[in-house]
């Protein structure tokens, strides 16, 4: 696969996850009942606006990774782009598994029961979302892992790497004087 076709894709993955936590933040903070909200609530509020930013953040890292693999290549750019990508997505997930983790399913799921109404239904739309999650999440690792084995293998093709930092060297020849003082020792 072409090198900046896989890169293409890491920002299609992105895009798509941010898509479906976007409407999880959605559902838990905009959706939810108006009365009688508790800690919990606030809570799962919390967590899916600390996922949308992190789902921002990787976006921005991939979106930045792609454009140092396009017309002009830098290697060294992409990497360090790629790394805030794994880095986002690895909070993103740790937080991620949090929210659908078994004792906070359990827990909201508990809190719709003894609610009723509305609260039994905002739960149910909740992890119905946090479900949509799931997919695109192990798409984006895929992705990553894509991307992370694209760029080895380019940079293990790469036997030197040269980075100029300076535009030119200035020479000069010393004056005729000081030549012929140097040949007889004066100086």
């Amino acid at each position: 696969m072409a090198f900046e076709a896989t890169f293409n894709e890491l920002v299609a993955a992105w895009r798509r996850l941010h898509e479906v936590v976007e409407a999880l933040r959605v559902t838990t903070v905009e959706d939810k009942p108006l009365t009688d909200g508790v800690l919990l609530v606030d809570r799962c509020g919390d967590a899916t606006e600390d996922l949308l930013g992190w789902a921002t953040e990787g976006l921005a890292a991939a979106t930045n990774a792609l454009g140092a693999v396009g017309e002009t290549l830098d290697l060294h750019r992409a990497r360090r782009a790629l790394s805030s990508c794994q880095q986002c997505f690895a909070r993103l997930e740790d937080e991620l598994l949090t929210f659908t983790s078994y004792d906070r399913v359990t827990e909201i799921n508990r809190f719709g029961r003894k609610r009723r109404g509305e609260w039994l239904a905002w739960v149910r739309s909740v992890r119905d979302a946090a479900a949509q999650c799931l997919q695109p999440t192990m798409e984006l690792r895929e992705a990553l892992v894509r991307c992370w084995q694209e760029l080895a293998e380019r940079l293990g093709t790469t036997s030197v790497w040269v980075q100029t930092t300076n535009v030119g060297q200035q020479l000069s020849t010393p004056p005729a004087d000081a030549r012929g003082a140097t040949r007889n020792g004066l100086t």
